[in-house]
């Protein structure tokens, strides 16, 4: 339910109020599951994109690193939910500044939910853009080193 008013608040343009929701939705999940059950990932993931919402890359990019790490040994590193935090993931690390390791992940994640998902499918559009984005700014920094 915590989880479910994060999205709202996001959806609502309040990644402040999201931030809170989640993390009161971590401590709780924690408790009850302990630090490595799937259900925890997701709570991570969101923390995470509400992180990123409200310019913390850093913390986004750790939270994403747990959730992937429990998505990868439950999951397999093939599946949908490895894909999403992916996306997080990379578009975290571009915003640190390491563009290269943003590429590399965002092209996983696209590899994954093209794989699942199909090479039209709209879960697509939101990898392919920032991706998209990714190598934008790769092409911005490669020309301006010459």
């Amino acid at each position: 339910m915590l989880n479910n008013l994060g999205v709202a608040e996001l959806t609502l343009d309040h990644p402040a109020a999201a931030r809170a929701l989640y993390g009161r939705a971590l401590a709780i999940e924690e408790a009850f599951y302990g630090t490595d059950h799937p259900e925890l990932a997701t709570t991570l993931g969101n923390l995470g994109n509400a992180e990123l919402t409200v310019g913390d890359p850093a913390a986004a990019s750790a939270l994403c690193q747990r959730a992937l790490a429990i998505e990868e040994a439950f999951y397999g590193p093939d599946h949908r939910e490895v894909a999403k935090t992916l996306v997080n993931l990379g578009r975290a690390e571009a915003e640190l500044g390491d563009l290269a390791t943003g590429r590399v992940l965002l092209e996983r994640a696209l590899a994954i939910k093209e794989a699942s998902y199909g090479p039209d499918h709209p879960e697509l559009a939101i990898t392919l853009s920032g991706l998209a984005l990714v190598l934008d700014q790769l092409y911005d920094d490669e020309g301006a080193a010459k």
